[in-house]
């Protein structure tokens, strides 16, 4: 999302409109930026963990974790009535991916805040999604079986 001033909509700004959604729309789970970049940087497969220190929170990954957004994620992978939202910052503007069931079929939603608003997508026009946005989920327990 990038503001009439051509500005990045800052990352506490995403996680509190994602807290909004949440609370207005039900079975709906928006991670957390933070642990959308993490996820990006690494792999799905760590789990990580608020830890509060000296009056500072800092991310703490552990694959040990006994609870954490990961276990969600992984929880509600096979839930036909959820959905989930996965935003965050990918070379200076917003990406959203939204994962759900739809017509029986586990389905990912893209969207950019770089792209032109349009009305329709062509389906020549899926090189447009990062390869390396696709191989992120592509490792995960959200993604179709062949």
């Amino acid at each position: 999302m990038v503001t009439r001033m051509n500005t990045l909509v800052p990352q506490v700004a995403m996680d509190y409109i994602l807290l909004l959604i949440m609370l207005m729309h039900e079975n709906t789970i928006c991670i957390n930026v933070n642990t959308v970049a993490m996820w990006y940087i690494t792999s799905f497969d760590h789990e990580y963990q608020l830890v509060l220190t000296d009056d500072t929170t800092s991310v703490v990954w552990d694959s040990k974790a006994a609870f954490g957004e990961f276990k969600v994620i992984s929880s509600f992978c096979n839930s036909n009535t959820h959905r989930m939202i996965f935003p965050f910052c990918y070379d200076a503007h917003w990406i959203i991916v939204e994962w759900q069931w739809l017509c029986g079929k586990r389905v990912f939603f893209y969207a950019d805040s770089d792209f032109k608003t349009t009305t329709h997508v062509n389906a020549v026009n899926n090189d447009l999604i990062p390869a390396n946005i696709i191989w992120m989920f592509a490792n995960t327990p959200m993604w179709p079986s062949p």
